[in-house]
């Protein structure tokens, strides 16, 4: 079936400048200093993208294996106890720091020394640590630190990468005060205190061009009819993050049963550039971190395909262990990006040629 052709209404070529002058009147007069057009640079557009050391990840994160994470929005990690969320950001972080980043790491669970960075071959001295208690505690820091960076001239600045781990663990002043004075009256501020972190910071974060991780915990939400993980906190990172992958996992071990890692299941729960259940399952090494080429080999066809003893590229048999160092050349990554791209991608690129096609009519006319 020939596919229905969707044309745009079009401005005639004489009025456009006149439309443009308009609306850029109205922008004016908004006294917005932050207010553009949106054909021109604005707050929300991306100009970075942070590898987070998987094309798979990079993939279910934004449709495109060579991105990864948006650099001026909030990304979510949200998983059960021990499923490898800290190891996942630092693997991350490891990624962020070699393309010049310096991170500020923001801990309420004491779960991160020096040790782990030297042992991940990273700099501690490009590591920030700032231990967090409270969710007021954890929300001045933060609005301290980026002011301090918006005020420091850009030639003297450099990017920096911001990681709360975890919001999960964070409780709240009446909370602390409760326990000491020894109330067992339930917290119900809590919610709230979160929403308002997030609804404070993150217009400073997309200003500042600041990306931002935070891990969460998981719950089984009661009442549905087909069981449901929810993260914990409310609706507060759930309205305020771009990206939230959820993440299970199971573990590795090599042929003397001794663990060597974690196969992690990201699921793309809420995403503004790839489709909502996304999928791609990584591999993250305790030693090495994520490895870049695990998960690529379910959207290598036709070129990759499993065979019933192994695998094969272009009809040519490779061992399992070849899988992952050879033959990711720049030929199958790129059926491997059109294979993600058309699986999780929001875009229709037929329809996007039409479009192209008929602005391009109108310049014309």
């Amino acid at each position: 079936m020939k596919k229905k052709t969707i044309k745009t209404a079009t401005t005639p070529n004489k009025n456009k400048k006149q439309d443009e002058n308009f609306l850029r009147s109205l922008v004016k007069a908004s006294d917005n200093e932050l207010a553009s057009l949106m054909s021109e640079e604005t707050l929300s557009n991306t100009t970075d993208w942070l590898d987070t050391g998987s094309f798979a990840l990079n993939g279910v994160m934004c449709s495109d294996i060579m991105k990864g994470i948006p650099n001026n929005k909030i990304v979510g990690l949200a998983g059960p106890e021990s499923c490898g969320k800290t190891y996942l950001v630092l693997s991350i972080a490891k990624e962020a720091v070699s393309k010049g980043y310096q991170v500020v790491y923001f801990d309420s669970e004491n779960s991160t020394e020096k040790e782990m960075l030297v042992k991940r071959d990273m700099d501690p001295s490009k590591f920030a640590y700032l231990p967090v208690d409270t969710i007021q505690n954890f929300r001045n820091q933060l609005i301290k630190v980026v002011n301090k960076y918006n005020e420091t001239p850009e030639e003297e600045r450099t990017k920096i990468l911001l990681i709360l781990d975890s919001l999960g663990n964070l409780s709240t002043t009446k909370e602390v005060e409760d326990a000491e004075s020894g109330s067992e009256k339930k917290d119900m501020t809590r919610p709230g205190q979160i929403r308002s972190v997030f609804r404070t910071i993150s217009l400073k974060l997309a200003k500042a061009k600041i990306p931002m991780l935070v891990t969460n915990h998981v719950y089984d939400a009661i009442g549905n009819y087909i069981p449901t993980k929810e993260m914990g906190g409310g609706g507060g990172l759930k309205y305020a993050s771009s990206i939230i992958i959820f993440l299970t996992a199971r573990l590795a071990k090599d042929k003397d049963k001794k663990l060597t890692g974690k196969y992690l299941t990201a699921t793309s729960i809420k995403n503004r550039f790839c489709k909502e259940k996304s999928r791609v399952v990584v591999y993250l090494d305790f030693k090495k971190g994520l490895h870049p080429f695990y998960g690529l080999q379910d959207f290598g066809e036709p070129m990759l395909k499993k065979e019933t003893r192994g695998w094969s590229i272009n009809n040519e048999n490779i061992s399992e262990s070849q899988l992952w160092s050879t033959p990711w050349d720049k030929e199958l990554l790129d059926v491997v990006q059109e294979n993600i791209k058309t699986e999780f991608d929001f875009g229709d690129n037929d329809l996007e040629v039409e479009l192209k096609s008929d602005i391009e009519n109108e310049e014309k006319a």
